[in-house]
């Protein structure tokens, strides 16, 4: 079982439009994301309480809200090591081209921050 970081309630208007990273019940603190980023966002695993607060991110155990939605279940014939990548950055950057040429975007651009917290605007 691969769980993705953020948390769908697949009711709401934005889920029903494939917008689960804009789930409008899954993040309890979505006032907050609110006010910081001028809109809410879902609840995400392993992230801070703006997003929910809720831990997990890659854990080995975690208690799944809403995990009738997102989970995708594994064969078993897969390795862990051909299934690593299906909930973390990888299908950003594959899923976003796809949802932008759906809309008739021509170009998107796109970029990708590494894991280790390394930021443009962080000095080394």
């Amino acid at each position: 079982m691969v769980v993705p970081f953020p948390i769908a309630c697949g009711n709401c208007w934005s889920c029903k439009h494939e917008l689960y990273s804009v789930c409008e019940n899954s993040n309890p603190n979505s006032g907050i994301a609110e006010n910081f980023f001028g809109h809410s966002t879902a609840g995400i695993f392993g992230y801070s309480r703006i997003t929910g607060g809720y831990a997990g991110g890659q854990a080995e155990y975690a208690r799944v809200p809403y995990a009738d939605v997102g989970p995708i279940k594994i064969e078993d014939d897969l390795t862990d090591e051909q299934v690593l990548f299906l909930s973390d950055v990888f299908p950003t950057g594959t899923s976003a081209p796809t949802s932008a040429t759906s809309r008739a975007v021509t170009r998107s651009p796109c970029s990708a921050r590494a894991r280790s917290g390394s930021s443009p605007s962080r000095a080394r």
